[in-house]
């Protein structure tokens, strides 16, 4: 329970990191599902970029002293089942190519608006920017897949 701003920083990084955590265990099978190689690709950079993210959290949570494991964020679990769900039901192939890139696109989503609150918070309350940066590319690669022809 947060009382205080350091409290909602710290349950906000600490569901940060276990998102971030949680979607490094699943982009592997996802990448491996996938069958076109530009989205496969895409799924190796996104697997880079998460690991950089996740210790780039880690540094930010040393700062003021916060412990970056203790919760765990349901969301990005539910959005990893999701994809796993998808993996086993749908057959190898453009469909679930398209499926994956969907399932990547929440994920996506769901990781840039949870940085808001704590990115907020430490500006707030005057925390200096962690150095360096997650790169990624200047373009970004096109992973959709070719749709599949209809009739």
């Amino acid at each position: 329970m947060a009382s205080d701003m350091r409290d909602l920083l710290t349950m906000g990084l600490q569901d940060t990191h276990s998102a971030e955590t949680r979607l490094l265990a699943a982009l592997p099978a996802m990448r491996e599902a996938a069958a076109d190689p530009k989205l496969k690709q895409a799924f190796g950079e996104h697997l880079t970029i998460t690991q950089c993210q996740v210790r780039r959290l880690e540094q930010v949570c040393q700062q003021p002293g916060i412990e970056p494991e203790g919760h765990a964020c349901e969301a990005m679990e539910g959005l990893v089942e999701e994809s796993e769900e998808i993996i086993d039901e749908i057959d190898e192939g453009p469909v679930l190519d398209v499926a994956l890139t969907g399932a990547a696109q929440e994920v996506e989503h769901y990781e840039m608006a949870s940085y808001g609150t704590p990115v907020s918070l430490l500006k707030a309350m005057g925390r200096p920017r962690p150095p360096g940066r997650c790169r990624r590319r200047r373009r970004p690669t096109r992973c959709w897949p070719s749709w599949p022809r209809w009739g």
